[in-house]
Protein backbone atom coordinates (compact mmCIF):
# COMPACT_ATOMS: atom_id res chain seq x y z
CA UNK A 1 0.00 0.00 0.00
CA UNK A 2 1.41 3.46 -1.35
CA UNK A 3 0.48 6.84 1.64
CA UNK A 4 0.89 10.20 1.01
CA UNK A 5 1.71 13.33 3.78
CA UNK A 6 0.68 16.90 5.10
CA UNK A 7 2.18 18.53 7.46
CA UNK A 8 0.35 21.48 8.81
CA UNK A 9 1.71 24.43 11.38
CA UNK A 10 -1.24 24.50 13.83
CA UNK A 11 -0.76 27.92 15.77
CA UNK A 12 -1.30 27.20 19.63
CA UNK A 13 -2.95 30.78 21.25
CA UNK A 14 -1.53 31.63 24.41
CA UNK A 15 -0.98 34.98 26.06
CA UNK A 16 3.60 36.19 26.28
CA UNK A 17 3.96 35.14 29.81
CA UNK A 18 5.11 31.97 31.93
CA UNK A 19 5.54 28.68 31.39
CA UNK A 20 2.63 27.46 33.07
CA UNK A 21 -0.08 30.08 31.27
CA UNK A 22 -2.75 27.69 29.83
CA UNK A 23 -3.89 28.27 26.06
CA UNK A 24 -6.97 30.80 25.67
CA UNK A 25 -9.48 27.93 25.27
CA UNK A 26 -11.42 29.91 22.64
CA UNK A 27 -8.11 28.99 19.95
CA UNK A 28 -8.49 25.79 20.72
CA UNK A 29 -11.71 25.36 18.96
CA UNK A 30 -10.01 26.60 15.70
CA UNK A 31 -7.34 23.70 16.48
CA UNK A 32 -10.21 20.87 16.97
CA UNK A 33 -11.86 22.07 14.01
CA UNK A 34 -8.69 21.98 11.68
CA UNK A 35 -8.13 18.34 12.98
CA UNK A 36 -12.07 17.07 12.56
CA UNK A 37 -11.93 18.38 9.15
CA UNK A 38 -8.57 16.58 7.66
CA UNK A 39 -10.27 13.54 9.72
CA UNK A 40 -13.51 13.46 7.02
CA UNK A 41 -10.71 13.94 4.60
CA UNK A 42 -9.39 10.59 5.60
CA UNK A 43 -6.00 12.27 6.85
CA UNK A 44 -5.04 9.94 9.70
CA UNK A 45 -2.71 12.18 12.57
CA UNK A 46 0.78 10.53 13.00
CA UNK A 47 3.00 12.75 14.94
CA UNK A 48 3.26 16.32 16.31
CA UNK A 49 6.30 18.17 17.02
CA UNK A 50 5.98 21.42 18.90
CA UNK A 51 7.64 23.98 18.21
CA UNK A 52 9.00 26.84 20.80
CA UNK A 53 9.76 30.65 20.75
CA UNK A 54 13.49 30.49 21.58
CA UNK A 55 12.68 32.35 25.05
CA UNK A 56 13.85 30.41 28.52
CA UNK A 57 11.84 29.14 29.84
CA UNK A 58 10.52 28.07 26.47
CA UNK A 59 6.89 28.74 25.35
CA UNK A 60 5.23 26.22 22.45
CA UNK A 61 3.98 28.80 19.91
CA UNK A 62 2.97 26.08 17.11
CA UNK A 63 3.38 22.87 16.20
CA UNK A 64 4.06 21.00 13.12
CA UNK A 65 1.34 18.19 12.86
CA UNK A 66 1.93 15.17 10.22
CA UNK A 67 -0.55 13.31 8.62
CA UNK A 68 -1.06 10.11 6.50
CA UNK A 69 -3.41 8.57 4.06
CA UNK A 70 -3.48 5.55 1.84
CA UNK A 71 -3.28 6.58 -1.58
CA UNK A 72 -6.06 6.36 -4.01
Amino acid sequence: MKYEYKTIVLEIPRKPGLWSQKPQTDGLKHIDQTLAQLGEEGWNLVGVFPVTDGSNPAQISCALHYFSRPKA
